[in-house]
């Protein structure tokens, strides 16, 4: 979804008024006008005998000369060139780092959309036009250069290879949640060591009882641990964080999945009512560094060091712990919808996946929670009215006999609650 951020910065905009301020002034001294007789005039060009007003002429001009330059010297080289284009910036959602629910209510994309949007503003970007997208197609759309830069990404070394990467926005923790229920017995490992101990110990095979979710690189010791590779397709591999901690509560194979702390509980906070039964392996948590990248050459290279240069700034000024320290809804904002059709059809059509021919109907009226909205809600596109609304989005059934499925409904069936 486009959304376009232009943060106040008061020191700027002051430093600003302060060099027009001194402009004004060489103006105003240049209006008082010397007549030819005056200039023909020996004292004049020697400069003895002159009028004090001229006099007072002259050092307003000085000064004013002298205003101007120090103000604009105070603006960073950067700040001084700002780019009228809207600059684009791929990302996705990852509740409380990137997230458009937070821009209506509290004028936020999340803690790391804040970060770089500011960023980007102290290295003299006025408009960041946030495009949200699977994390798969932000990172191509970066890749290619179809977005200027995309985030927050961990740094592996495809990515590391394929794109530049920026300074860390900030450091995320990663932990392994698990089923309290089905596995208590993992509550107290410490290690990865450990871990693949406990589950083959109780008949459990450690390679099948995690699952990730498509496009996610996951820290390099969890991915060698359970035999995965981000890049290539794994049946393991679930389409959205929400189906991941689904599985794990209806999954008797599935007993972890490896997440970033804070996504991880506000997930099972808003989406699950019975969240306690899942738990977090405290023993065994990594912290990672998340990133901006953009598209390989000189292009990426300056757009990332303009980024690294505002986001120095920002961190030397005290705005980013400001940013990443800023109330955010201690639960995730809710996308209620209610599916009913426009027509008189008195059912509605849904899929377990999206585009399948496999169908299952659902009453009119059906309560819902928009998990992802699909592609034409993000951003333009040149297609039909009547191809807009055949298009899917996924929701999570929160009544009715399909109440905690997570189904993909086309958006003709979808109306705001």
């Amino acid at each position: 979804m486009l959304a376009t951020a232009e943060p106040a910065n008061h020191r700027y905009e002051r430093l600003l008024s302060q060099a027009i301020f001194a402009a004004r002034g060489i103006a105003d001294a240049r209006q008082e006008s010397i007549s030819p007789a005056q200039l023909e005039s020996s004292a004049i060009l020697s400069g003895k005998n002159r009028s004090e007003k001229h006099k007072r002429m002259i050092r307003a001009i000085s000064i004013a000369m002298l205003g101007f330059a120090i103000a604009m010297h105070a603006i960073p080289a950067k700040a001084q060139h700002r780019e009228e284009q809207p600059l684009i910036l791929a990302t996705g959602e990852w509740e409380p780092f990137a997230s458009l629910a937070y821009w209506a209510p509290f004028k936020s994309f999340g803690r790391a959309g804040d970060v770089v949007v500011h960023a980007f503003y102290a290295a003299g970007y006025t408009k960041a036009q946030l495009e949200f997208h699977s994390f798969g197609d932000a990172y191509d759309l970066a890749r290619q250069g179809a977005a200027v830069a995309a985030f927050p990404y961990y740094r592996t070394a495809k990515r590391q290879d394929e794109t530049v990467f920026s300074d860390p926005l900030m450091e995320i923790d990663e932990v392994l949640f698990y089923n309290k229920d089905d596995a208590p017995y993992l509550a107290q490992v410490t290690t990865f060591d450990e871990l693949i101990t406990a589950l083959e110990e109780h008949g459990r095979d450690f390679r099948q009882s995690a699952r990730f979710v498509k496009d996610y690189c996951y820290h390099e010791e969890v991915e060698t641990v359970f035999g995965r590779d981000c890049v290539k397709e794994d049946a393991r591999d679930l389409q959205t964080d929400i189906h991941a901690f689904q599985a794990l509560q209806t999954d008797p194979n599935a007993l972890i999945v490896p997440s970033a702390r804070q996504v991880g509980e506000r997930i099972l906070k808003a989406w699950f009512d019975d969240s306690d039964r899942i738990g977090i392996i405290e023993g065994v948590s990594y912290p990672r560094g998340v990133f901006l990248l953009a598209q390989k050459g000189p292009q990426g290279e300056e757009i990332v060091a303009r980024f690294n240069s505002g986001l120095k700034e920002i961190r030397s000024n005290g705005l980013y712990e400001e940013l990443v320290t800023a109330p955010l809804p201690e639960e995730s904002v809710p996308r209620d919808v209610q599916l009913t059709d426009p027509g008189t059809f008195p059912l509605i059509v849904a899929s377990k996946e999206q585009n399948s021919d496999e169908t299952l109907v659902l009453p009119r009226g059906t309560a819902a929670r928009v998990v992802q909205w699909s592609q034409n809600f993000h951003a333009p596109e040149r297609t039909t009215l009547r191809e807009q609304l055949n298009q899917m989005s996924l929701v999570m059934i929160m009544d009715g006999p399909q109440r905690g499925e997570l189904l993909w409904v086309k958006n003709v069936f979808i109306a705001l609650d």
